[in-house]
C-alpha cells in the first residue's frame, strides 16, 4: 500500500505487524506517527512504545516485549528502527512468529528496502506493508496542493504550487516546512497566493545565496 493513501485515512482494521519501507523519511515519520496513534489513541504516552535500533535488537527480547500486556493502553508498540539487519538476521524466526503475534501487540518494521519476491514478505498482507516513496518530481506540486488543503486547511492554486517546487529542494519534508510557514503568513486568509511564495520563499533563498556570496568573498 502507498503511503499517501494510508495517511489520507485508510479505514482498515490494525493488523499485529506493519512494514514500513522506502527512502522517504518524511511519509516514514508520519506513518508511523499514524500507526501509533490508531493503536494507542490521542492522548497515549511513550509508556507503551519501545523502540530498538535494527543492528542490535535482539529477537527474544523484542518478543518479550511485544507479547507483554500494557497496563493503560490497547496495545503495546515496539518499532524497530532501520531494520533492515534485524529482518535480515532473523528471517527465519520471523517467518515462524507471524502466524503468533499478540492481539495486544503492535511490531513496526522500519526498512529502507523490501523484497517482495521473499517468503517472509509473500506471507504479509499488502495492506500491511506501506511504501513510503517521494511522488514523481512532475506531481510534487499537486501533492503541495492536497497536502495544504489537508494539513493546514489552505488552498494553494496550480501556480504557487509550482512556483514553490522551484524554490525549494524537491524534499517533501522541506516542503512541509514551507507550507507550514506559509499557512502562519497568510493568517486566516484562505488561499496563498503566487506572490505569497515569490514573497516569503523567493527572497529567503534570495538572501541565502547574498550569504553564500559574502561566504565567498570572505574566504569561508
Amino acid at each position: 500500500m502507498e503511503a499517501l493513501p494510508f495517511l489520507a485515512g485508510s479505514k482498515a482494521t490494525l493488523g499485529p505487524l506493519y512494514v514500513v519501507h522506502g527512502d522517504e523519511a518524511f511519509l516514514k515519520r508520519r506513518v508511523i506517527r499514524a500507526l501509533r496513534k490508531r493503536a494507542l489513541g490521542e492522548e497515549a504516552d511513550e509508556q507503551s512504545v519501545s523502540a530498538y535500533a535494527g543492528d542490535k535488537a535482539i529477537f527474544a527480547e523484542v518478543f518479550d516485549e511485544l507479547d507483554t500486556v500494557p497496563f493503560f493502553d490497547p496495545k503495546r508498540v515496539v518499532l524497530i528502527e532501520n531494520a533492515d539487519p534485524f529482518v535480515t538476521k532473523y528471517r527465519g524466526e520471523l517467518e515462524k512468529k507471524l502466524a503468533h503475534l499478540p492481539a495486544t501487540g503492535l511490531l513496526i518494521l522500519d526498512v529502507k528496502t523490501w523484497a517482495g519476491n521473499t517468503r517472509l514478505a509473500k506471507m504479509i498482507d499488502n495492506a500491511a506493508t506501506i511504501v513510503c516513496k517521494a511522488p514523481a518530481s512532475q506531481h510534487l506540486a499537486r501533492w503541495c496542493s492536497d497536502w495544504c488543503a489537508g494539513q493546514y486547511k489552505k488552498q494553494l492554486p496550480a501556480d504557487a504550487a509550482k512556483l514553490l517546487t522551484e524554490l525549494v529542494e524537491p524534499e517533501m519534508g522541506l516542503l512541509d516546512q514551507e507550507l507550514l510557514k506559509l499557512s502562519i503568513y497568510v493568517g486566516a486568509k484562505p488561499r496563498i497566493e503566487f506572490t505569497d511564495v515569490d514573497k516569503l520563499v523567493g527572497n529567503n533563498r534570495a538572501q541565502d545565496i547574498w550569504k553564500m556570496f559574502d561566504a565567498i568573498g570572505t574566504g569561508n
